[in-house]
Parts: structure tokens; C-alpha cells; sequence
């Protein structure tokens, strides 16, 4: 993301966030930040991003369309959702 863009990763795992936390800290990175959260009800303003990534989320979870369309809802015009 470069010096000036920063980084949000989200978990609904309050002991897995520590971990992240964690490792972001012991690898220097500043514009990291992590929040408790779960999808679909995420706790970001439309268009707040730039892009978004899920990894291995969608296969676990009770409502993947409206998850979806959270993700959409929080990336900006032309941004990504991968």
C-alpha cells in the first residue's frame, strides 16, 4: 500500500487478532490496523477502501450474498474485491 496508504484487517476472532497484532508490531508495520468485526455487518463507511481481499471466509459463512455485497458496499468505485 506504500508509506502513505494503510492496511485494515478484520476478524470475528478476538485471539486471532491479538496474533495479527502481534506480528505487525514485531514486523514493523505502522499503517496496520485491526478490528473486531464480522461479516455482512462491517463497520466502515461506504467507499472506504480502495480494494478488499476474503481468504477462506466465504466457505464458513451463513449469509455469503449479503457478505458480498458488504464488501462491495466498503470499496470505492473501480476499486477490487478479491
Amino acid at each position: 500500500v506504500g508509506p502513505r496508504g494503510r492496511v485494515v484487517g478484520v476478524d470475528a476472532d478476538r485471539a486471532l487478532l491479538q496474533v495479527a497484532r502481534r506480528r505487525a508490531r514485531e514486523a514493523g508495520l505502522s499503517n496496520v490496523e485491526h478490528r473486531f468485526a464480522a461479516l455482512p455487518r462491517l463497520p466502515f463507511r461506504a467507499q472506504t477502501f480502495d480494494g478488499v481481499r476474503s481468504e477462506r471466509v466465504f466457505q464458513h459463512l451463513k449469509q455469503p450474498r449479503e457478505s458480498l455485497e458488504a464488501l462491495v458496499r466498503v470499496t470505492r468505485a473501480g476499486g477490487r474485491v478479491v
